[in-house]
C-alpha cells in the first residue's frame, strides 16, 4: 500500500551560476517544484526535482544545501530549514525506492 505524505512548502533561495533566485521549495510525493518569486531577475519558470534521482546532500556554511544527483549534477540552495528539507527528501525517495518498512 503506498503512503501519501502531506505537501510541504520552503521558503528558499535557488542558486543559479552566482545568480539566486528567491522562491518556493514545494515538496510533494515524488517531485519537488521550485517556484521562483515573480520579482526575480532570470527565468520564471518552475524548476522540478525529481525525487528518486538524489543521491546525496552536502550542509555548506550556515544556510547553504546542496542536493546532488545520480547524473552528477547538484542544485544549490539557501534555506534555514535544511534537515526539514533533508528529511522530507529521504522519506519520500525511500517510499520510492521500496526502501521503508
Amino acid at each position: 500500500m503506498g503512503q501519501f505524505f502531506d505537501d510541504l512548502s520552503f521558503k528558499v533561495n535557488y542558486y543559479e551560476g552566482i545568480n539566486a533566485l528567491g522562491g518556493t521549495l514545494y515538496i510533494y510525493d515524488n517531485v519537488a517544484v521550485f517556484r521562483p518569486h515573480s520579482f526575480n531577475l532570470g527565468s520564471p519558470v518552475d524548476r522540478v526535482i525529481q525525487i528518486r534521482d538524489i543521491s546525496g546532500y552536502k550542509k555548506g556554511l550556515l544556510t547553504i544545501l546542496y542536493i546532488y544527483f545520480n547524473n552528477g549534477k547538484y542544485v544549490k540552495l539557501a534555506t534555514w530549514k535544511k534537515d526539514a528539507i533533508i528529511n522530507a527528501f529521504e522519506a519520500r525517495k525511500n517510499v520510492l525506492l521500496g526502501n521503508h518498512r
